[in-house]
């Protein structure tokens, strides 16, 4: 209801819950914390659901959701590809500085090579 509230730029939203013979209203009011907060929740679920699905297929083909696969020399979890799937050849590198994922499965990314001059992934071509 947050969304709606502030999508539609309205001052409240009724809540109201009808099962006969009682029935449950509750007027509720736009809460600039509650809708930041469903924000970045709905831009992590895009890039690890939305995303993986619309790009590999991640979840129709039945893969097995895990954590991200690869730690870096920091010991910090880095997110290899929109499909979250071990590293295998041939892999390209995005260029974007502020990538998510940083490297890509050709396949993920309709490529057969990955390309010899800087390459940079849907998201850092926006």
């Amino acid at each position: 209801m947050q969304t709606q509230i502030f999508v539609c730029e309205l001052c409240y939203c009724d809540l109201f819950v009808y099962c006969p013979p009682k029935y449950a209203y509750e007027r509720v009011l736009p809460s600039e914390a509650c809708h930041k907060e469903i924000v970045e929740k709905s831009k992590v679920f895009f890039v690890r659901v939305i995303l993986p699905e619309l790009i590999a297929k991640y979840f129709s083909l039945h893969r097995v959701p895990h954590a991200p696969n690869d730690v870096n020399c920091d010991n910090e979890t880095v997110n290899v590809c929109y499909c979250q799937t071990p590293r295998r050849d041939p892999m390209v590198t995005c260029a974007g500085e502020r990538c998510t994922f940083k490297e890509f499965h050709c396949r993920c990314v309709d490529l057969r090579t990955a390309p010899k001059r800087d390459w940079f992934c849907d998201q850092c071509r926006q």
